[in-house]
């Protein structure tokens, strides 16, 4: 881990511990309980890393035209773009869960599609949460401009032991950047244990004339909360969400 993101991570573990949660009046938690995702044991600003075949998974994207790196190595080759999608922005409401995820992530994965590069099959990331108590995904996809790409990300889970005390919590961030004329189909999928509390929530930024076509397909967990966030950032820019 880079030293300037230790000290960021302090920082933001300092701001998890002090930050309340949301009240139960707010709009967004008036009908799930918040305190089901037990934030209270996570006493330590660490997380499991994700158990990704990085020589694969890179080898696989590689035959697309596509580049996958950790977030750490993406975060030391792109810092310009890749910082400023680590910075905290979720609204209050939210903001504990953000902060969670943002201290205590590890092995995030990036993807970046390079500028015109259409590409023929589907991009397939399986994120498998390991059993522990907290799993903390975070993922960065960067389409450049004039790129054209269709994208599943998919959240499963191995068996919870018998006798665990308590379910398994996931916070999950996914954050995509749309360069000018970028277009990307993105789906979600979320199928963990059945007995699972989990949070997902997804930032887009859509350049000049950019379009996006989002769908969720929710199959697991005992409790889900998802956030989608869609920011037109550019003129002609387009989305489209289905449910």
């Amino acid at each position: 881990m880079l030293a300037a993101e230790a000290r960021s991570r302090a920082s933001v573990w300092e701001e998890f511990q002090a930050a309340p949660g949301p009240l139960a009046s707010a709009e967004t938690w008036r009908r799930t309980d918040f305190s089901a995702w037990g934030l209270e044991r996570l006493t330590e600003p660490d997380a499991p890393a994700l158990p990704i075949d990085w020589k694969e998974e890179a080898a696989r994207a590689g035959r697309l035209g596509v580049e996958l790196l950790s977030l750490e190595d993406a975060a030391a080759k792109y810092p310009r773009l890749v910082e400023p999608r680590l910075a905290p922005s979720a609204p209050a409401e939210l903001r504990k869960l953000e902060l969670a995820n943002r201290v205590a992530w590890r092995s995030g994965v990036f993807l970046r599609i390079p500028a015109g590069a259409r590409v023929a099959e589907p991009l397939r990331l399986s994120l498998r949460h390991a059993q522990a108590p907290f799993q903390l995904p975070r993922v960065l996809l960067v389409a450049e401009d004039g790129s054209e790409a269709s994208f599943f990300e998919e959240h499963l889970s191995s068996a919870v032991p018998a006798g665990a005390s308590s379910p398994p919590v996931s916070i999950a961030s996914s954050d995509v950047v749309l360069g000018a004329g970028a277009r990307l189909r993105c789906v979600y999928g979320q199928d963990l244990h059945a007995s699972a509390v989990h949070f997902w929530r997804q930032r887009v930024s859509l350049g000049r004339d950019a379009s996006l076509e989002h769908v969720s397909l929710l199959l697991g967990a005992s409790l889900h909360k998802s956030s989608l966030e869609v920011e037109l950032a550019g003129t002609g820019a387009h989305s489209a969400l289905y449910a």
